[in-house]
């Protein structure tokens, strides 16, 4: 499960220092700057973020669930009568959007396997092409460690 907060430029930086006073890590602390944001981590798929409001992103809350399957909890959602958005993809994750009861904001994650082209792979394709194999590979494991893949994730 995850949590984003955007608000005013104050209230998100205030948010994220009293975080920090606690002894929770900012992932993506810059330490230089104007507030960007922050990403407080409590494993590899969960943490909190906070942003600060600017165009294109209005202030809110997000609850958001990592789940398996995404389209499985869209298509559970329609059959509830729930409107729901989506999906896009971004940052290797399948997501859909939806306004539960009472007005807050939810999104369904789940990973998406995406392909990647070797090219020059020199393996016995049977008959395909020699110069380009397909693999199946979630690229965002392949390319970056948990750290980096923490620091880049964000931006509810």
């Amino acid at each position: 499960m995850r949590f984003c907060l955007v608000a005013d430029p104050e209230q998100a930086e205030s948010v994220a220092d009293a975080l920090t006073g606690l002894g929770l890590s900012n992932l993506i602390d810059a330490g230089v700057g104007p507030f960007a944001g922050a990403i407080f981590s409590a494993s590899d798929d969960s943490w909190a973020e906070f942003w600060p409001s600017q165009p294109g992103m209005t202030e809110g809350v997000v609850l958001q669930f990592v789940v398996d399957d995404a389209d499985a909890f869209a298509a559970r959602a329609l059959r509830q009568g729930m409107s729901v958005e989506g999906p896009v993809t971004v940052y290797g994750e399948r997501i859909y959007f939806t306004v539960l009861p009472g007005g807050l904001a939810a999104s369904f994650h789940s990973r998406v396997a995406q392909r990647l082209t070797v090219r020059g792979a020199g393996h016995d394709t049977s008959g395909a092409d020699d110069s380009e194999t397909m693999v199946e590979d979630d690229l965002e494991e392949a390319m970056r460690g948990p750290e980096t893949r923490r620091k880049t994730r964000g931006r509810c």
